[in-house]
């Protein structure tokens, strides 16, 4: 659990490296386990791209035929959408933005888990359950293979407080060969791990944060990213529009993603979306403390805990899981419901041979993006929205839209004109 951390007084610091050449991190012989951390937007996903092509390059004498990476950072996963944490084997290198890569089907996943949320704050223990439970995968799929395929793992940014735990105790029971942490510029984005590793078998890598490396001319805020995540992966002949989009604009940077020609909205609304009857799949909601609901019949019209659970179904991001959500195909978005033939009307890019395993449907706390939804002058109305006071409504997943702070005002965004 997160509060298990290791009393390391007694005991000396962790090897500590500056380069990456001084030490076995491209030595193939045995496999690897490289844990990369650091704070938010001090280029740990740039990092991870450089290495896995670094490790899978033809040029390299130390080439490796394929890497296992765990996408840690359920925000902003490298190779799935958000909400789901993963160990994929990637045999090519990786040129193409992230969102691209939602659009391949073809990797080998060896695990994966829906964990519903987009941070680890929302569920610290079922976090460290799944990372444990993809490293554990990881090393089975070892037993399979004569390839020694490194295992990079990608953690996200939260490092003080309870998300200094969650690392730590996730660098001392994962025991990684290799520790690479990218250190920022501010106290904010800075951490002692090397302390903490002190008895432990690790190399610990210092890195400067690509801020300090580059001038940075824009950041994209990070729930724009996870839209445009989200948006690629259910909208995946659309990915071109991704490239035209431009954030550089001030405006556009406060504000996020401005889908002004409402076309995922659009691209979503044409659909045609499967026909799911409710005998066929069970339905269950992840809620904190492993207080999960599950629908445990079929008796819908007369179970009040059945009926608010497909309630909050509707219009929802679920995972499509076989047998339970430690084995997650894929997401769906349940565009509706309906009640008097009793079919889920579900919209997924999974392939159709490979959702015949899909057996129950998983929900969480994964937020739509507006644009899913918001179709503008071509809308009828503005479907699961409402200005009703949450406190008055008793459903089973209402919550109010976040507000954002890092909106300016008109007058400060124009210099005051």
């Amino acid at each position: 659990t997160a509060d298990t951390i290791v009393s390391v007084c007694q005991k000396e610091p962790a090897p500590q490296r500056d380069s990456l050449e001084e030490d076995g991190i491209f030595v193939h012989e045995k496999p690897q386990i490289i844990f990369i951390c650091g704070g938010k937007g001090v280029g740990k996903s740039t990092f991870l791209r450089y290495l896995t092509n670094r490790l899978l390059s033809s040029t390299s004498t130390s080439s490796h035929e394929e890497v296992a990476i765990l996408d840690a950072d359920v925000g902003q996963p490298e190779l799935v959408p958000p909400g789901i944490l993963s160990c994929t084997i990637q045999k090519t290198p990786l040129l193409q933005p992230p969102y691209w890569n939602l659009t391949e089907s073809s990797r080998e996943s060896v695990a994966s888990i829906f964990y519903g949320a987009v941070s680890s704050k929302d569920d610290p223990v079922r976090y460290i359950e799944a990372i444990q439970y993809l490293v554990q995968a990881y090393r089975d799929h070892l037993k399979t293979t004569s390839n020694p395929t490194p295992l990079l793992i990608n953690m996200d940014g939260w490092i003080k407080g309870l998300g200094y735990e969650i690392l730590t105790s996730l660098a001392l029971s994962v025991a990684p060969t290799h520790v690479c942490q990218i250190l920022g510029s501010s106290k904010a984005k800075t951490f002692d791990l090397q302390s903490t590793l002190s008895g432990q078998e690790s190399t610990i890598y210092f890195l400067d944060a690509c801020t300090n490396l580059i001038s940075m001319s824009c950041s994209i805020p990070s729930f724009t990213l996870r839209s445009l995540r989200l948006g690629a992966y259910f909208g995946p002949h659309l990915v071109d529009l991704w490239d035209t989009l431009d954030f550089t604009p001030a405006k556009q940077l406060q504000v996020g993603w401005v889908d002004e020609g409402c076309i995922l909205a659009e691209y979503l609304a044409q659909e045609r979306p499967y026909c799911v009857p409710f005998e066929a799949v069970k339905c269950t909601f992840l809620l904190p403390d492993h207080d999960d609901l599950i629908m445990a019949d079929n008796d819908y019209d007369n179970d009040e805990n059945n009926q608010r659970v497909l309630q909050a179904m509707n219009g929802a991001i679920v995972g499509l899981c076989v047998g339970n959500a430690n084995n997650c195909l894929g997401l769906g978005l349940v565009r509706s419901i309906d009640w008097k033939s009793e079919l889920l009307y579900v919209l997924t890019p999974v392939e159709a041979s490979v959702l015949s395993q899909v057996d129950m449907l998983v929900g969480g706390n994964l937020p739509l993006p507006l644009s899913f939804v918001f179709r503008g002058v071509h809308a009828e109305s503005f479907p699961y929205q409402s200005m009703t006071n949450p406190a008055d409504i008793t459903a089973l997943g209402v919550d109010p839209m976040k507000s954002r702070n890092n909106i300016g005002r008109k007058g400060n965004m124009n210099g005051g004109n």
